[in-house]
Protein backbone atom coordinates (compact mmCIF):
# COMPACT_ATOMS: atom_id res chain seq x y z
CA UNK A 1 0.00 0.00 0.00
CA UNK A 2 2.85 2.84 0.85
CA UNK A 3 4.05 1.43 -2.73
CA UNK A 4 1.20 3.03 -4.31
CA UNK A 5 0.80 5.99 -1.68
CA UNK A 6 4.39 7.34 -2.73
CA UNK A 7 3.86 7.19 -6.15
CA UNK A 8 0.32 8.66 -6.22
CA UNK A 9 2.38 11.46 -4.23
CA UNK A 10 4.42 12.39 -7.16
CA UNK A 11 1.35 11.86 -10.13
CA UNK A 12 -1.42 14.19 -8.32
CA UNK A 13 1.12 17.09 -8.05
CA UNK A 14 2.30 16.46 -11.94
CA UNK A 15 -1.15 15.81 -12.86
CA UNK A 16 -2.23 18.97 -11.84
CA UNK A 17 0.62 20.58 -13.34
CA UNK A 18 0.05 19.15 -16.84
CA UNK A 19 -3.57 20.92 -16.31
CA UNK A 20 -1.91 24.20 -15.03
CA UNK A 21 -4.00 24.89 -12.32
CA UNK A 22 -3.57 27.19 -9.99
CA UNK A 23 -1.33 27.12 -6.99
CA UNK A 24 0.40 23.50 -7.95
CA UNK A 25 3.26 26.38 -9.34
CA UNK A 26 3.66 28.41 -6.10
CA UNK A 27 2.03 30.87 -3.44
CA UNK A 28 0.67 34.40 -5.16
CA UNK A 29 4.22 36.05 -3.34
CA UNK A 30 6.32 33.48 -6.12
CA UNK A 31 5.15 31.48 -8.69
CA UNK A 32 6.64 29.81 -11.46
CA UNK A 33 5.81 30.85 -14.95
CA UNK A 34 3.35 27.98 -16.52
CA UNK A 35 4.71 26.81 -19.94
CA UNK A 36 2.75 25.30 -22.73
CA UNK A 37 5.34 23.20 -24.34
CA UNK A 38 4.76 19.78 -25.30
CA UNK A 39 6.16 16.55 -22.90
CA UNK A 40 6.59 14.58 -25.68
CA UNK A 41 9.94 14.75 -26.33
CA UNK A 42 11.38 15.09 -23.53
CA UNK A 43 9.51 11.73 -22.65
CA UNK A 44 11.43 10.17 -25.69
CA UNK A 45 14.29 11.99 -23.65
CA UNK A 46 14.01 9.91 -20.15
CA UNK A 47 12.79 6.99 -21.85
CA UNK A 48 16.72 6.79 -23.32
CA UNK A 49 17.66 7.80 -19.63
CA UNK A 50 15.45 4.48 -18.34
CA UNK A 51 17.42 2.92 -20.72
CA UNK A 52 20.71 3.81 -19.22
CA UNK A 53 19.55 3.43 -15.80
CA UNK A 54 19.00 -0.21 -16.52
CA UNK A 55 22.25 -0.61 -18.20
CA UNK A 56 24.10 1.00 -15.02
CA UNK A 57 22.02 -1.20 -12.65
CA UNK A 58 23.25 -4.39 -14.67
CA UNK A 59 26.71 -3.05 -13.88
CA UNK A 60 26.43 -1.90 -10.70
CA UNK A 61 28.69 1.39 -12.41
CA UNK A 62 28.91 4.59 -10.53
CA UNK A 63 29.75 6.26 -13.50
CA UNK A 64 27.28 5.37 -15.52
CA UNK A 65 25.06 7.05 -13.25
CA UNK A 66 27.06 10.67 -13.82
CA UNK A 67 26.53 9.84 -17.52
CA UNK A 68 22.59 9.45 -17.39
CA UNK A 69 22.64 12.84 -15.26
CA UNK A 70 24.83 13.84 -18.21
CA UNK A 71 22.78 13.20 -20.58
CA UNK A 72 19.67 14.16 -19.10
CA UNK A 73 21.31 17.44 -18.35
CA UNK A 74 22.21 17.88 -22.51
CA UNK A 75 19.25 16.57 -23.92
CA UNK A 76 16.64 18.37 -22.00
CA UNK A 77 18.79 21.64 -22.31
CA UNK A 78 19.26 20.82 -26.18
CA UNK A 79 15.40 20.79 -26.44
CA UNK A 80 14.79 23.88 -25.46
CA UNK A 81 14.46 26.60 -28.81
CA UNK A 82 18.01 28.25 -29.57
CA UNK A 83 19.49 26.75 -26.53
CA UNK A 84 23.04 28.79 -27.15
CA UNK A 85 21.52 32.10 -27.15
CA UNK A 86 19.25 31.27 -24.02
CA UNK A 87 22.47 29.88 -22.31
CA UNK A 88 24.24 33.14 -23.13
CA UNK A 89 21.46 35.74 -22.80
CA UNK A 90 20.48 34.03 -18.86
CA UNK A 91 24.32 33.58 -17.87
CA UNK A 92 24.72 37.50 -18.60
CA UNK A 93 21.70 38.68 -17.82
CA UNK A 94 21.76 41.19 -14.81
CA UNK A 95 18.61 39.85 -13.08
CA UNK A 96 19.55 36.39 -13.82
CA UNK A 97 23.54 35.93 -13.97
CA UNK A 98 24.68 38.40 -11.72
CA UNK A 99 27.86 36.55 -10.81
CA UNK A 100 28.57 36.90 -14.88
CA UNK A 101 27.92 40.29 -14.86
CA UNK A 102 30.33 41.49 -12.08
CA UNK A 103 33.44 39.15 -13.46
CA UNK A 104 32.84 40.31 -16.78
CA UNK A 105 33.76 43.86 -15.11
CA UNK A 106 36.63 42.85 -12.85
CA UNK A 107 39.26 42.77 -15.40
CA UNK A 108 38.68 46.79 -16.03
CA UNK A 109 38.63 47.08 -12.06
CA UNK A 110 41.48 49.44 -10.27
CA UNK A 111 43.96 47.43 -9.06
CA UNK A 112 42.67 44.64 -10.33
CA UNK A 113 41.45 41.53 -8.72
CA UNK A 114 43.48 41.58 -5.32
CA UNK A 115 42.05 44.98 -4.77
CA UNK A 116 38.50 44.18 -5.57
CA UNK A 117 38.94 41.11 -3.20
CA UNK A 118 40.45 43.30 -0.53
CA UNK A 119 37.14 45.80 -0.99
CA UNK A 120 34.59 43.10 -1.61
CA UNK A 121 32.40 44.30 1.57
CA UNK A 122 32.31 47.56 0.69
CA UNK A 123 31.33 47.04 -3.15
CA UNK A 124 28.28 44.40 -2.07
CA UNK A 125 25.77 47.05 -1.93
CA UNK A 126 26.50 48.22 -5.72
CA UNK A 127 26.70 44.90 -7.25
CA UNK A 128 23.93 43.38 -9.04
CA UNK A 129 21.07 41.43 -7.44
CA UNK A 130 22.50 38.14 -6.90
CA UNK A 131 26.15 39.19 -6.33
CA UNK A 132 24.87 41.31 -3.77
CA UNK A 133 23.77 38.65 -1.25
CA UNK A 134 26.68 36.13 -2.43
CA UNK A 135 30.12 35.79 -1.19
CA UNK A 136 32.85 36.44 -4.09
CA UNK A 137 33.39 32.14 -5.13
CA UNK A 138 30.28 32.47 -7.88
CA UNK A 139 32.24 35.65 -9.64
CA UNK A 140 35.50 33.82 -9.28
CA UNK A 141 34.51 31.13 -10.93
CA UNK A 142 33.30 33.00 -14.04
CA UNK A 143 36.22 35.23 -13.88
CA UNK A 144 38.58 32.36 -14.23
CA UNK A 145 37.13 31.79 -17.74
CA UNK A 146 36.59 35.35 -18.33
CA UNK A 147 40.64 35.88 -17.90
CA UNK A 148 41.30 32.55 -20.15
CA UNK A 149 38.86 33.37 -22.95
CA UNK A 150 37.85 36.82 -23.16
CA UNK A 151 34.64 38.05 -21.77
CA UNK A 152 32.88 37.58 -25.16
CA UNK A 153 33.52 33.73 -25.40
CA UNK A 154 33.53 32.72 -21.58
CA UNK A 155 29.85 31.52 -21.11
CA UNK A 156 30.04 28.53 -22.95
CA UNK A 157 33.15 26.74 -21.46
CA UNK A 158 32.10 28.19 -18.53
CA UNK A 159 28.49 26.08 -18.86
CA UNK A 160 30.52 23.40 -19.59
CA UNK A 161 32.73 23.02 -17.27
CA UNK A 162 29.79 23.46 -14.58
CA UNK A 163 27.65 20.89 -16.19
CA UNK A 164 30.34 18.23 -15.71
CA UNK A 165 31.12 19.49 -12.41
CA UNK A 166 27.33 18.79 -11.91
CA UNK A 167 27.06 15.10 -12.78
CA UNK A 168 29.63 14.42 -10.34
CA UNK A 169 26.64 14.53 -7.87
CA UNK A 170 25.05 11.49 -8.82
CA UNK A 171 28.21 9.23 -8.60
CA UNK A 172 28.80 11.38 -4.76
CA UNK A 173 25.30 10.69 -3.88
CA UNK A 174 25.94 6.61 -4.13
CA UNK A 175 29.15 6.84 -1.94
CA UNK A 176 27.34 8.82 0.60
CA UNK A 177 24.46 6.40 1.39
CA UNK A 178 26.71 4.16 1.26
CA UNK A 179 28.35 5.19 4.29
CA UNK A 180 25.34 5.84 5.89
CA UNK A 181 23.75 2.26 5.30
CA UNK A 182 26.73 0.35 4.22
CA UNK A 183 24.46 -1.36 1.85
CA UNK A 184 25.06 -1.14 -2.11
CA UNK A 185 21.70 -1.52 -3.23
CA UNK A 186 20.58 1.84 -1.38
CA UNK A 187 23.55 3.43 -2.84
CA UNK A 188 23.01 2.54 -6.04
CA UNK A 189 19.79 3.56 -5.76
CA UNK A 190 20.02 6.60 -4.28
CA UNK A 191 22.04 7.53 -7.05
CA UNK A 192 20.19 6.49 -9.53
CA UNK A 193 17.53 9.14 -7.77
CA UNK A 194 19.51 11.99 -8.13
CA UNK A 195 20.39 11.55 -11.53
CA UNK A 196 17.08 11.48 -12.33
CA UNK A 197 16.06 14.97 -10.00
CA UNK A 198 14.16 17.23 -11.62
CA UNK A 199 16.05 20.35 -10.39
CA UNK A 200 19.04 19.23 -11.27
CA UNK A 201 17.87 19.37 -15.12
CA UNK A 202 15.41 21.71 -15.29
CA UNK A 203 17.52 24.55 -13.64
CA UNK A 204 20.74 24.38 -14.96
CA UNK A 205 22.63 26.39 -16.23
CA UNK A 206 21.48 28.22 -12.62
CA UNK A 207 25.00 27.92 -10.17
CA UNK A 208 22.05 26.56 -7.63
CA UNK A 209 22.80 23.14 -9.22
CA UNK A 210 26.60 23.22 -8.51
CA UNK A 211 26.15 23.72 -4.77
CA UNK A 212 24.74 20.23 -3.77
CA UNK A 213 28.02 18.80 -4.74
CA UNK A 214 29.88 20.62 -1.96
CA UNK A 215 26.71 19.26 0.72
CA UNK A 216 27.42 15.68 -0.42
CA UNK A 217 31.26 16.11 -0.53
CA UNK A 218 30.76 17.58 2.96
CA UNK A 219 28.10 15.15 4.42
CA UNK A 220 30.72 12.28 3.35
CA UNK A 221 34.20 13.77 4.98
CA UNK A 222 32.52 14.85 8.17
CA UNK A 223 30.63 11.12 8.66
CA UNK A 224 34.07 9.08 7.34
CA UNK A 225 35.86 11.85 10.03
CA UNK A 226 33.65 10.60 12.55
CA UNK A 227 33.58 6.70 11.86
CA UNK A 228 37.56 6.57 10.66
CA UNK A 229 39.37 8.76 13.03
CA UNK A 230 41.52 9.77 10.16
CA UNK A 231 42.68 13.15 10.25
CA UNK A 232 42.63 13.40 6.36
CA UNK A 233 38.33 13.31 6.34
CA UNK A 234 38.76 16.01 9.20
CA UNK A 235 41.37 18.40 6.61
CA UNK A 236 38.93 17.52 3.33
CA UNK A 237 35.93 18.73 5.92
CA UNK A 238 37.80 22.17 6.12
CA UNK A 239 39.00 22.59 3.00
CA UNK A 240 35.46 21.83 1.14
CA UNK A 241 33.55 24.18 4.09
CA UNK A 242 36.19 26.98 2.78
CA UNK A 243 35.23 26.62 -1.04
CA UNK A 244 31.36 26.16 -0.14
CA UNK A 245 31.29 29.28 1.78
CA UNK A 246 33.23 31.08 -0.74
CA UNK A 247 30.45 30.12 -3.10
CA UNK A 248 27.08 30.65 -0.79
CA UNK A 249 26.45 31.49 2.83
CA UNK A 250 23.36 29.26 3.29
CA UNK A 251 25.61 26.22 3.71
CA UNK A 252 25.89 27.54 7.14
CA UNK A 253 22.41 26.64 8.03
CA UNK A 254 23.98 22.44 7.72
CA UNK A 255 25.61 23.48 11.14
CA UNK A 256 22.41 21.49 12.44
CA UNK A 257 23.44 18.28 10.46
CA UNK A 258 26.87 18.78 11.58
CA UNK A 259 25.87 19.18 15.54
CA UNK A 260 23.14 16.63 15.87
CA UNK A 261 24.89 13.95 14.01
CA UNK A 262 28.28 14.46 16.03
CA UNK A 263 25.73 14.26 18.96
CA UNK A 264 24.39 10.78 17.71
CA UNK A 265 27.55 9.36 16.33
CA UNK A 266 28.35 9.10 20.03
CA UNK A 267 25.44 7.71 21.28
CA UNK A 268 25.51 5.26 18.89
CA UNK A 269 29.26 4.73 19.66
CA UNK A 270 30.00 5.79 15.99
CA UNK A 271 32.37 7.52 16.61
CA UNK A 272 34.45 8.57 20.30
CA UNK A 273 34.36 12.10 22.16
CA UNK A 274 38.50 12.30 21.24
CA UNK A 275 38.13 11.47 17.86
CA UNK A 276 35.23 14.19 17.27
CA UNK A 277 36.95 16.90 19.12
CA UNK A 278 39.87 15.94 17.11
CA UNK A 279 38.06 16.37 13.88
CA UNK A 280 36.15 19.51 14.93
CA UNK A 281 39.64 20.94 16.07
CA UNK A 282 41.35 19.97 12.32
CA UNK A 283 38.30 21.11 10.09
CA UNK A 284 37.99 24.04 12.20
CA UNK A 285 41.72 25.06 11.79
CA UNK A 286 41.69 24.33 7.93
CA UNK A 287 38.56 26.75 7.39
CA UNK A 288 40.07 29.65 9.68
CA UNK A 289 43.35 28.82 8.59
CA UNK A 290 42.45 29.41 4.83
CA UNK A 291 40.10 32.64 5.79
CA UNK A 292 43.10 33.81 7.39
CA UNK A 293 45.30 33.52 4.24
CA UNK A 294 42.60 35.01 1.84
CA UNK A 295 42.98 37.72 4.97
CA UNK A 296 46.43 38.31 4.95
CA UNK A 297 46.89 38.02 1.23
CA UNK A 298 44.34 40.07 -0.47
CA UNK A 299 42.69 41.91 2.83
CA UNK A 300 39.14 39.93 2.46
CA UNK A 301 36.95 39.64 5.30
CA UNK A 302 34.29 37.12 5.06
CA UNK A 303 32.78 38.22 8.16
CA UNK A 304 32.07 41.57 6.92
CA UNK A 305 30.93 39.82 3.53
CA UNK A 306 28.54 37.78 5.35
CA UNK A 307 27.16 40.59 7.61
CA UNK A 308 26.65 42.62 4.57
CA UNK A 309 24.78 40.03 2.77
CA UNK A 310 22.71 39.09 5.29
CA UNK A 311 21.40 42.89 5.41
CA UNK A 312 21.28 42.91 1.87
CA UNK A 313 19.03 40.00 1.40
CA UNK A 314 16.59 41.10 4.28
CA UNK A 315 16.01 44.13 2.56
CA UNK A 316 15.05 42.77 -0.73
CA UNK A 317 12.98 40.02 0.92
CA UNK A 318 10.87 42.55 2.84
CA UNK A 319 11.24 45.47 0.60
CA UNK A 320 10.31 45.17 -3.19
CA UNK A 321 10.10 41.23 -2.61
CA UNK A 322 7.63 40.80 0.06
CA UNK A 323 7.25 36.98 1.46
CA UNK A 324 5.27 36.68 4.62
CA UNK A 325 7.24 34.27 6.96
CA UNK A 326 4.05 31.97 8.28
CA UNK A 327 3.61 31.31 4.50
CA UNK A 328 6.80 30.65 3.49
CA UNK A 329 7.80 28.00 6.03
CA UNK A 330 4.42 26.32 4.25
CA UNK A 331 5.48 27.05 0.95
CA UNK A 332 9.00 26.37 0.79
CA UNK A 333 8.55 22.87 1.93
CA UNK A 334 6.46 22.11 -1.14
CA UNK A 335 8.93 23.84 -3.19
CA UNK A 336 11.69 21.93 -2.17
CA UNK A 337 9.70 18.76 -3.00
CA UNK A 338 8.57 19.50 -6.12
CA UNK A 339 12.23 20.24 -7.59
CA UNK A 340 12.62 16.45 -6.30
CA UNK A 341 9.92 15.35 -8.07
CA UNK A 342 7.58 15.14 -5.05
CA UNK A 343 8.74 11.38 -4.90
CA UNK A 344 10.89 11.74 -2.64
CA UNK A 345 8.12 12.95 -0.10
CA UNK A 346 6.03 9.58 -0.24
CA UNK A 347 9.29 7.85 0.11
CA UNK A 348 10.31 9.84 3.13
CA UNK A 349 6.50 9.02 4.81
CA UNK A 350 6.87 5.50 4.13
CA UNK A 351 9.76 5.08 5.27
CA UNK A 352 9.65 6.76 8.69
CA UNK A 353 6.22 4.77 9.19
CA UNK A 354 7.78 1.44 8.71
CA UNK A 355 11.70 2.57 10.23
CA UNK A 356 9.91 3.75 13.21
CA UNK A 357 8.77 -0.13 14.52
CA UNK A 358 12.00 -1.35 13.89
CA UNK A 359 14.64 1.87 14.85
CA UNK A 360 17.26 -0.49 16.87
CA UNK A 361 17.47 -2.64 13.72
CA UNK A 362 18.52 -0.02 11.65
CA UNK A 363 22.31 0.50 10.59
CA UNK A 364 23.67 2.69 13.06
CA UNK A 365 25.11 5.22 10.05
CA UNK A 366 21.29 5.18 9.24
CA UNK A 367 20.17 6.11 12.94
CA UNK A 368 22.68 8.67 12.71
CA UNK A 369 21.96 10.47 9.17
CA UNK A 370 17.93 10.25 9.49
CA UNK A 371 16.98 12.94 12.69
CA UNK A 372 20.66 14.91 11.69
CA UNK A 373 19.19 15.55 8.17
CA UNK A 374 15.50 16.20 9.12
CA UNK A 375 17.15 18.66 11.82
CA UNK A 376 19.17 20.25 8.98
CA UNK A 377 16.30 20.91 6.85
CA UNK A 378 13.94 21.92 9.20
CA UNK A 379 16.44 24.02 10.45
CA UNK A 380 17.26 25.96 6.85
CA UNK A 381 12.83 26.10 6.71
CA UNK A 382 12.21 28.10 9.91
CA UNK A 383 15.56 30.14 9.66
CA UNK A 384 13.52 32.66 7.67
CA UNK A 385 16.40 32.88 5.36
CA UNK A 386 15.39 32.08 1.97
CA UNK A 387 11.50 32.96 1.72
CA UNK A 388 10.73 31.64 -1.54
CA UNK A 389 12.22 30.19 -4.46
CA UNK A 390 12.93 27.20 -2.59
CA UNK A 391 12.91 25.09 -5.64
CA UNK A 392 16.14 26.61 -6.80
CA UNK A 393 17.74 27.73 -3.73
CA UNK A 394 17.41 24.82 -1.56
CA UNK A 395 19.07 22.67 -4.24
CA UNK A 396 22.14 22.30 -1.94
CA UNK A 397 19.75 20.80 0.49
CA UNK A 398 18.60 17.86 -1.25
CA UNK A 399 21.17 15.57 -0.28
CA UNK A 400 19.87 15.20 3.00
CA UNK A 401 16.93 13.10 1.72
CA UNK A 402 17.74 11.30 -1.36
CA UNK A 403 20.12 9.11 0.82
CA UNK A 404 16.58 8.49 3.21
CA UNK A 405 14.73 7.31 -0.18
CA UNK A 406 17.44 5.25 -1.92
CA UNK A 407 17.54 3.11 1.73
CA UNK A 408 13.88 3.21 1.31
CA UNK A 409 13.69 2.04 -2.26
CA UNK A 410 15.69 -0.72 -1.15
CA UNK A 411 13.04 -2.69 0.24
CA UNK A 412 10.88 -2.63 -2.60
CA UNK A 413 10.35 -5.26 -5.20
CA UNK A 414 12.50 -4.83 -8.25
CA UNK A 415 9.32 -4.10 -10.12
CA UNK A 416 7.96 -1.37 -7.99
CA UNK A 417 11.58 0.14 -7.86
CA UNK A 418 10.93 0.02 -11.72
CA UNK A 419 7.75 1.67 -11.50
CA UNK A 420 8.81 4.25 -9.02
CA UNK A 421 11.69 5.38 -11.44
CA UNK A 422 9.45 4.94 -14.20
CA UNK A 423 6.65 7.44 -12.42
CA UNK A 424 10.01 9.94 -11.68
CA UNK A 425 11.18 10.25 -15.33
CA UNK A 426 7.58 10.99 -16.27
CA UNK A 427 7.52 13.34 -13.36
CA UNK A 428 10.82 14.96 -14.98
CA UNK A 429 8.67 15.60 -18.30
CA UNK A 430 6.04 17.28 -16.73
CA UNK A 431 7.97 19.39 -14.86
CA UNK A 432 10.02 20.67 -17.44
CA UNK A 433 7.35 21.16 -19.88
CA UNK A 434 5.12 22.80 -17.97
CA UNK A 435 6.96 25.06 -15.32
CA UNK A 436 9.72 27.85 -16.00
CA UNK A 437 12.58 27.88 -13.57
CA UNK A 438 15.07 29.71 -15.65
CA UNK A 439 14.09 31.33 -18.43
Amino acid sequence: MRHAAALLIALVPACALVLRVPGFNGPSYWQWRYLHDSPLPFLACSGVAGGLLLLARRRRSAALLGLTQLFLLVSYTSLRSDPFHRIDWYVRDASTGSFYGEAARLPWFPGGFPRWLGRYPELQPSMQIHAQTHPPGPIIYYYIFVRLAGSHSAVLPAVLVLGFLVCLGAPGLWLLTREITGDPDAAWLAGAAWAVLPGNVVSFPNFDVFYPVFTIGLLYCWLRALRSGLALWAILFGALSFVALLLTHGFLVLGAFFVLSAALALRYRQTTLAVLVRAALLGSLVLGGLFGSLHGIFGYNHWATLAGSVRLRSQISHGWLPRPYRLTIVWDLYDYFLASGWMPLGLLAGGLARWRGSWESLPAGLRVFLPAALAGLLAANFSGQGMGEAARLWMFLQPLVIPLAGAELRDWSPRWQAAAFGVWLLVLAVIRSRLDFVW
